[in-house]
């Protein structure tokens, strides 16, 4: 499926928190999303507005699963952080249950997704988050089935 490409600037910190408010406001159960960029980039702070916009409540707060690997947040339906970040190849995917996760029916957020083997995760969305040296961030995201019409507006919005 070819995706349909979109981009979204954010020039702080509390718009990257916004427009994942939004974003996780869209997501379903079964909704996979991938999150690429450097170190510092703003993958975890976009997965705490999703999480926020997915019903995780404020007294959950979202951190960075870099050493967990995973963390799981209560909301509309579970959302499951997962950061692949020290995961060297296959036989670790398997040790934490990558399979299960993936079949558990709640939203998926994955950071790192390269650590992945190819064709091994369809997701519905892919993120490549870049930071610019004014401390601002732009979104490319690939959509290949979200029903984003509530995102785009809020774009459409914050571009005018």
């Amino acid at each position: 499926m070819k995706p349909e490409n979109s981009i979204f600037t954010a020039a702080s910190l509390a718009d990257t928190l916004a427009f994942g408010l939004r974003l996780g406001s869209c997501l379903k159960p079964g909704d996979l999303l991938t999150l690429t960029g450097d170190l510092g980039s703003g993958k975890t702070v976009l997965c705490q507005g999703i999480a926020r916009g997915a019903g995780v409540p404020e007294a959950c707060y979202v951190t960075s699963p870099t050493y967990a690997i995973v963390h799981e947040y209560p909301g509309r339906c579970p959302v499951f952080h997962v950061d692949l970040y020290r995961l060297s190849g296959p036989d670790d995917l398997e040790a934490i249950g990558f399979d299960e996760l993936l079949e558990a029916g709640g939203i998926l957020l994955i950071e790192w997704p390269e650590r992945v083997p190819e064709g091994y995760l369809s997701p519905t969305a892919s993120i490549a988050i870049t930071r610019h040296p004014d401390d601002s961030r732009s979104f490319f995201i690939s959509n290949y089935g979200l029903d984003l019409q509530d995102l785009v507006n809020f774009l459409v919005l914050k571009s005018d």
